[in-house]
This record gives C-alpha cells, structure tokens and sequence, in this order.
C-alpha cells in the first residue's frame, strides 16, 4: 500500500523514524515563499521546495527518488482521504491603528464590522493577535503599543460576541514592518494588528 506524505512547512523527513517502503512525499503549497522538505534515508537525500513536487521511497537503504512534479488533480483524486485529514489554512486579516493609539481606523473598524458575522459563524475560534507600531517613539514605548493595539482587538472581538476557544495577543513593537522606514518614521501600513485565525 503506497502512504502518501502531505508536508506544508520546513520538515526534515527521515527514513530512520519510519518504514519508508512505498511511501511517497509531497510538498503542498502554503502560500508562503520560504517552504521546503528535506526527505533523507540512510542512502542520500532530496530537497523539495516547489509545491507539488514529490519523491519516492523504496527502502532505507535507497536514496529517495528525483523530485517530479505531481498534479494537484491527481493527488486530489487519488488520495482523497489524506486531503480531507489536511486541516484548513488559517484565516489571516490585518487592521490599522490611528496613529499613537490603541483606536482602530474607521477603514478597519468598517472591515472588521464586515467580517464579524464570519467569525461568529466559525467560532469558537483558536486566534493570535500580533500588535505593531511604526518607528515613531522609543522602542519601549512602541512595544507596549503595540501589546495596548493587540488587547484591544480582543476585548473588541470578546465585545461583538466572537467565541474564542483560545485567544493570544502578543506586541512586537516596530519589529517586523510591514513597510521598511528608518526610524522615526510616521507610516500607517506599520501601525496595526495582524490576526490569524484557526
């Protein structure tokens, strides 16, 4: 019986865990640039980092195959079980702040106004809550901003009745913009929440 491996993050794949006869394994697409298998037994190893490309495992003792391409209506049609155990990709919204504030933007009050009953649908929902600033400000300021911005999100979602069975909020500060500015630098698109949910 041939299994078949769906990975979809940065794995080492290694024949010494696991009987790897007839197995094969395949590199789904997440959406995400930085996605690579390395898949190795005892006789050498293959790095897959193009979604959909799989490789062959006959033995321990053989190096996996070369990487092919295998089609996503062919792995759907014949491994439809596996498909339906792969669990949904999280749901990833980013929201804007006023400037030196824990107040959302009219913009995002009125985005997340229109997806407020999606969420109520899929709750009880598992969420993190990652708050940031721009570079205006000290970096100790601009940290408990940003932890101000991601708690505030919260308590919102908590007021508009969304159910979470689990909620972490976290503040980064101005680490990881999402547009590079040199310090002190007033950029709304770095003022905001990312907010991903499972």
């Amino acid at each position: 019986m041939v299994e078949i491996l769906l990975v979809s993050l940065v794995i080492v794949v290694t024949a010494f865990v696991m009987e790897p006869s007839g197995t094969d394994v395949v590199l789904l697409d997440n959406n995400r640039s930085q996605n690579a298998i390395i898949v190795t037994t005892e006789g050498g190893s293959v790095t897959i980092d193009t979604p959909y490309e799989g490789t062959s495992l006959e033995s321990s003792s053989k190096a996996p195959s070369t990487p092919e391409t295998v089609s996503d209506a062919a792995l759907t049609a014949d491994d439809a079980d596996t498909f339906a155990a792969v669990p949904p990709p999280p749901l990833t919204l980013t929201l804007y702040f006023e400037n030196n504030s824990d107040e959302l933007t009219p913009k995002s009050h009125r985005d997340l106004n229109m997806i407020l009953p999606l969420l109520r649908e899929l709750s009880p929902l598992h969420v993190a809550i990652t708050g940031y600033t721009d570079t205006t400000g000290s970096a100790s300021y601009n940290l408990a901003l940003s932890e101000k911005r991601a708690s505030a999100l919260r308590t919102l979602l908590e007021q508009q009745h969304v159910a979470m069975r689990r909620c972490q909020t976290d503040g980064l500060g101005e680490y990881l913009l999402q547009v590079q500015t040199p310090d002190e630098t007033n950029e709304p698109k770095n003022r905001r929440v990312e907010i991903t949910i499972r």
